[in-house]
């Protein structure tokens, strides 16, 4: 190997970059296996924060809790409610975000600042450094009143210019005038007391857009001793607080949650569809995605399955179309005729 070759191989291994992600991958949480297997549609989460997640390949407890809390917010489209949701939940099962073992930052500005200072400064007091406060003496100067030897000699060559200054200047000085004449006359306009900043820059009128009114359903959902039910706009209560979760009423059903199963009931408190389904999502134009205890497939409002239960996640129906995850890859199904295109 010639020398170039040397310097080449050198060079890679200097700029090569760390890897690091091994420390990462090394963090294992201090929670039971049992318990960090557990999937994420099993602790009781929301079917937002829920969908926000399985599309973030995240689907059980220890794939969150390998995280750090403020790491949750790399997760595509993960916010601020969708954190509280998923905080509340994990503290439900006794389980927490990763601890954050950053460094905590000092304020070392003072000590390098103290380093950087020259070596001769290093070791001076406070005193030393305020020269005003030690007698003149010590600081080279004269004492006040005595006259210094070259005052005399400053005054004597000063004089002449003094002289040179009242000799005629056979009319230079109108001459300069004249040309500085008019440098300094204002032009016009520039002090027009009229002229304003929006005659000069003139803003377009504003059109005010019309309020768009987010679309709520008549019955809202509330807790109280730790169940849920729902009541009226006005405050009355139509449906019991019995339930561990519920979502909000779509196409008139329901989807809720009780003994860690999910079903459908309708705005009389009926079950409609039984709780056979580890997670659920709402109804959207006719279909909802429900899943086993492996996979996740869509049933129509009696309960039949519509779409086969072997898909890893699925979004709601939307113009006949959904969203769905096969062997780690997304592709778009087709409601009707079953049939799913990928990108």
């Amino acid at each position: 190997m010639d020398d170039n070759q040397k310097r080449n191989n050198g060079g890679n291994r200097r700029h090569r970059p760390h890897n690091k992600s091994n420390a990462q991958s090394n963090y294992t949480p201090p929670y039971a296996a049992d318990v960090l297997a557990k999937p994420l549609a099993e602790i009781g989460l929301g079917e937002q924060t829920l969908a926000v997640l399985t599309a973030g390949k995240l689907t059980t407890v220890g794939d969150v809790a390998k995280r750090r809390e403020h790491e949750m917010y790399r997760v595509q489209n993960f916010g601020k409610r969708h954190l509280a949701d998923l905080t509340r939940c994990l503290a439900a099962i006794g389980v927490a975000y990763r601890p954050d073992d950053r460094p905590v930052a000092t304020n070392a500005a003072p000590a390098a600042q103290e380093a950087q200072a020259p070596k001769a400064e290093r070791g001076k007091s406070a005193a030393d450094k305020r020269p005003n406060d030690r007698p003149r003496e010590e600081r080279g100067e004269k004492p006040r009143g005595e006259k210094q030897r070259g005052d005399r000699n400053d005054q004597q060559r000063a004089k002449p210019k003094e002289q040179n200054q009242n000799k005629p200047n056979n009319g230079r000085d109108g001459a300069q005038q004249g040309k500085n004449k008019g440098k300094n006359r204002p032009n016009k306009g520039q002090f027009d007391e009229n002229l304003t900043l929006d005659k000069l820059f003139p803003k377009p009128k504003m059109e005010r857009l019309p309020r768009i009114e987010m679309e709520t359903d008549r019955f809202v959902k509330f807790q109280h001793g730790g169940k849920w039910g729902f009541k009226t706009k006005d405050g009355v209560e139509v449906i019991p607080p019995i339930y561990d979760e519920v979502f909000n009423f779509k196409e008139d059903y329901a989807c809720v949650e009780r003994k860690q199963l999910f079903g459908y009931i309708n705005r009389d408190n009926e079950l409609v569809i039984p709780y056979r389904y580890v997670c659920a999502s709402s109804f959207s134009e006719g279909y909802a995605c429900v899943a086993d205890e492996e996979k996740c497939g869509y049933i129509n409002k009696a309960g039949e399955v519509v779409v086969p239960f072997k898909y890893e996640a699925g979004t709601a129906v939307t113009n006949g179309l959904a969203h769905v995850k096969l062997d780690g890859k997304w592709g778009t199904l087709t409601i009707a005729t079953n049939e799913i295109s990928w990108a």
